[in-house]
């Protein structure tokens, strides 16, 4: 019994010393290996991704300091007003329950790109793109699409596609 509790006892220090002294040979021997071959021999920055440190490209505390100077001296002026002409992005927004509720009113859509280039000529790709994926997701009823491609000079670009078709739910299987 004795035996067993100096065992239970004695166990976890043996355990620690055997790992510091495989770590004390390895750095031992990694040393020896640095001092007869060098450091790049090791190649530790492969083996163990050493970062890297540079100080390159950073302000003196001199150049710091004068700028903190100029900064304090700063008296912001008023902003620039909104020109009146600037307001163009407001045609880039698209209600989407009011668009819901123009291709509901409009269905059936024998063709969405035409009928997109109807609605909104003037409207940006992106926002007209977005219009046909919503139009695309069957919230609107089934969507099909033509046999053969047809060419659109829309938005600025030219686009291949099949045309897609929308029909509203109920109509679905009615002649």
């Amino acid at each position: 019994l004795d035996f067993r509790e100096s065992i239970r006892e004695i166990a976890p220090l043996y355990e620690e010393l055997r790992r510091e002294n495989a770590l004390a040979r390895g750095a031992s021997h990694a040393l020896e290996t640095m001092s007869k071959q060098g450091l790049t021999r090791m190649t530790l920055a492969r083996q163990l991704g050493i970062c890297n440190w540079q100080q390159q490209g950073l302000f003196s505390d001199s150049a710091m300091e004068a700028y903190l100077l100029t900064l304090q001296g700063y008296v912001p002026g008023r902003p620039q007003p909104i020109q009146a002409g600037a307001t163009e992005t407001a045609r880039e927004h698209v209600r989407l329950d009011e668009f819901d509720a123009q291709v509901s009113v409009a269905l059936p859509i024998s063709d969405a790109l035409t009928w997109l280039s109807d609605s909104y000529p003037e409207g940006p790709l992106s926002t007209m793109l977005r219009l046909y994926g919503r139009m695309h997701s069957g919230r609107f009823g089934t969507v099909t699409f033509g046999e053969l491609d047809d060419e659109y000079d829309l938005w600025g670009v030219t686009l291949v596609a099949h045309p897609m078709n929308l029909a509203p739910a109920e109509t679905i299987g009615k002649p």
